[in-house]
């Protein structure tokens, strides 16, 4: 579950379509860079009190939905991750 942030950039992704969703995580000494893909369909969920039932865990983390703010469910069909080190030279 992610939400657009109010951006508008995501308006034309419709129920069932699909989307790779990627987080990368930079090692903040530059020697490592970690990064997962998930490849799936996207659908936007409506109903309030699912939204908050599923931004319920997020109230001890970073994330509650805005009021403008669409959110998105992702199902994931394919998975990648990597982890890249970088060589010295």
């Amino acid at each position: 579950m992610f939400g657009d942030g109010g951006d508008r950039r995501l308006d034309h992704l419709g129920d069932g379509d699909v989307v790779v969703f990627q987080a990368d995580k930079p090692d903040p000494r530059g020697r490592c860079t970690e990064s997962v893909a998930i490849t799936g369909r996207v659908e936007r969920i409506r109903d309030p009190a699912e939204i908050g039932r599923l931004s319920a865990p997020a109230s001890e983390g970073r994330w509650h939905p805005g009021a403008d703010e669409r959110v998105l469910r992702l199902t994931p069909a394919v998975v990648h991750g990597r982890r890249c080190r970088l060589l010295k030279g």
